[in-house]
């Protein structure tokens, strides 16, 4: 799929789906990540809009999710519904792929080396990742967000933990990381992501 949308020669989805499906997969895989709709964008189109209805639908009356998940995810669909197109705090700003440097964030973290995991002090500033022992010890040599392709969760059920996730380097090597919680693992990737210009 993404060496299809690379190289602009994206088949077309088979006619068995809707007219309006076949759209939104059109815009949100054209080659230019810049010329793609917002998220803000997508969930204000008619389809979107049908499917969200539904799928919160299916949410409040569905007996295998419980109470404090349910509000959660009624939450989020509120604040997607409040949202207006033309919010641009809602959306990346800038194109895509440029390094934000006015990301900041830090933290203490456990750090996954050769199958040990050590207590670390993550920093994300001015467009660099830069580790320490501890808050105010030297620092390692930064690493630029360009050289980060991914920023992902790991699910339980391989990291037999919460809260870890993992920054996948252009040069095909993976670090685990592991903040004090599930919510602050998230907000880590949400950080890096929008420092390395994809959020």
């Amino acid at each position: 799929l993404m060496d299809s949308v690379l190289s602009g020669k994206m088949p077309p989805l088979p006619d068995k789906f809707s007219p309006e499906l076949q759209g939104i997969v059109k815009a949100i895989l054209i080659q230019d990540p810049n010329n793609r709709p917002s998220i803000a964008e997508l969930f204000h189109m008619p389809q979107m809009v049908k499917l969200l209805r539904d799928f919160e639908k299916s949410v409040q009356s569905s007996q295998l999710i419980n109470a404090e998940t349910k509000k959660q995810i009624q939450e989020n669909i509120n604040e997607i519904r409040a949202t207006p197109v033309s919010d641009s705090s809602a959306t990346h700003t800038g194109r895509v792929g440029d390094v934000r440097t006015s990301i900041y964030y830090e933290g203490s973290i456990r750090k996954e080396s050769n199958k040990v995991w050590k207590d670390r002090f993550l920093v994300l500033r001015e467009g660099n990742l830069v580790i320490s022992l501890k808050k105010g010890d030297k620092e390692a040599k930064p690493m630029s967000v360009t050289a980060i392709s991914s920023v992902v969760p790991v699910p339980f059920h391989s990291a037999k933990m919460e809260g870890v996730f993992a920054i996948h380097t252009t040069d095909q090597k993976a670090m685990w990381m592991q903040a004090t919680n599930k919510a602050e693992a998230f907000e880590w990737i949400h950080k890096l992501q929008q420092a390395m210009g994809v959020s």
